[in-house]
């Protein structure tokens, strides 16, 4: 029996930042789920890192929230 996942993931491939303290670095948002989020970056983090993220919106808005990375 394969795997099933909690919650089906939506394709974004949208830019953002990640901010980490003074630490900044763009990112690409690959997809996100009601659980989470699957982006690509080359900002070092580990498991357990919290992790400001900054999405970039239409007409020039953007939305932040705060992430705890769970797999790099």
């Amino acid at each position: 029996m394969g795997f099933k996942r909690k919650h089906s993931r939506v394709d974004v491939g949208r830019g953002g930042r990640l901010q980490r303290g003074s630490l900044s670095a763009p990112c690409k948002i690959l997809d996100i789920s009601e659980s989470g989020v699957r982006l690509e970056s080359r900002l070092f983090v580990k498991s357990g890192d919290v992790l400001q993220l900054s999405i970039e919106l239409e007409r020039g808005g953007s939305v932040t929230c705060e992430l705890k990375v769970v797999h790099v």
